[in-house]
């Protein structure tokens, strides 16, 4: 089956002259020729319409493809921020406020997308960084860790940054972002009155985006952010060094199988019991505690130390398997408290004391130490 043209050409060479019509629709129901489809101008029309179609998703599906490729955005902090345990903040976040408003300008619609592409940590490290600006008295930026505790589902929109000084007082700093305006409300400890800030957002991604200098410093503290769980186990451990470093300890025998001291011996307990049962403790560092035992014969000796949840444990000498001593304590208003422990030794119920003794540190360093 051959085209029309074709065909005419080969009729005109044949029969000297060109086809009618009626040969023509003849040759095309014989087969000898494909009919010429002819398109109407509607039918033109909707393919041009069709196609400009198209080629407007091809433009937009471009230009969505290019943006999520090139637009700068910094990468999320893996540090879990709020008490939901997640990185990024599942809650309100500012560009969803942006979406609620109506009423936002075309710039403060760019700066909540541009604070929104921020992560949490980086977030609240701005946040932390504007209002030590502007309360320069502040204690934040020079605390060790840093957390923020979300108001419901508001995430940092609304929330409370939490820290601790060296001191170990516990400070909260109320934050509430309304778009593009930043709210700080601080209550003092001292005069307990509230003392209110204000900032814009766009002040705060000026800071970040000023050079690499400030960048660097805002990741720098948002490396400070921790959970609100690990701000209070670090608070804890914190108040517990505290109690213990540069001060000296006595462990002191206190009951041996539900007796006093005295009875035990009178009722045939080792002779030397209390003697053998007093131990010296002066802590010198986070890892280091100098312990002799009573007698001139008894060396000092330094030893390792870890704190758990419940116990300070001393081990022994050259890092080896085990605790020489179990002392446990509690948190009670924000001091410690050291508790009573009881040892079985040789099938008897033995009982410690751990008190605190201002010449422990002179009775330990005036032995010579253990080599």
């Amino acid at each position: 089956m051959i085209q029309k043209k074709e065909w005419e050409k080969s009729f005109k060479n044949v029969n000297g002259r060109e086809p009618n019509e009626q040969e023509y629709q003849q040759a095309v129901s014989e087969g000898l020729v494909k009919e010429e489809v002819i398109r109407s101008k509607n039918d033109k029309r909707t393919i041009i319409i069709v196609g400009s179609i198209l080629g407007t998703l091809l433009a937009i599906i471009i230009a969505i493809l290019l943006t999520i490729f090139f637009y700068p955005k910094p990468s999320n902090d893996q540090t879990a921020t709020f008490n939901n345990g997640s990185s990024k903040s599942t809650l309100r976040s500012a560009s969803t406020s942006m979406a609620q408003s109506t009423s936002l300008s075309e710039h403060d619609h760019q700066v909540l997308m541009d604070w929104g592409s921020l992560s949490l940590n980086q977030q609240i490290a701005l946040l932390a960084q504007t209002y030590a600006g502007i309360n320069p008295q502040t204690t934040l930026l020079s605390a060790e860790k840093i957390a923020m505790t979300a108001n419901g589902n508001a995430g940092v929109n609304d929330g409370y940054i939490q820290w601790y000084d060296d001191t170990n007082v516990q400070h909260k700093l109320d934050v509430v972002i309304n778009n593009n305006t930043v709210v700080f409300n601080y209550i003092d400890n001292m005069s307990g009155q509230p003392q209110k800030k204000e900032a814009k957002i766009n002040s705060l991604l000026s800071t970040y985006y000023q050079n690499d200098i400030s960048k660097q410093t805002t990741d720098n503290i948002a490396l400070k952010v921790v959970t609100p769980a690990e701000l209070q186990s670090s608070d804890s451990k914190s108040i517990i060094y505290e109690a213990l470093i540069n001060k000296g300890f006595r462990r002191s025998l206190v009951s041996y199988d539900g007796m006093d001291v005295d009875t035990a011996m009178k009722n045939g307990a080792p002779q030397n019991l209390a003697h053998d049962g007093t131990q010296y403790y002066y802590f010198e560092s986070k890892e280091s505690v100098k312990t002799t035992g009573v007698g001139n014969y008894v060396y000092s000796a330094n030893h390792p130390y870890k704190i758990t949840d419940t116990d300070i444990e001393i081990g022994y000498i050259n890092n080896t398997t085990g605790n020489m001593a179990k002392i446990p304590y509690r948190i009670e208003n924000g001091s410690v408290v050291f508790e009573a422990s009881s040892v079985n030794f040789e099938g008897h119920n033995i009982v410690f004391s751990f008190t605190k003794d201002p010449n422990a540190k002179d009775y330990i360093y005036s032995k010579k130490e253990s080599q």
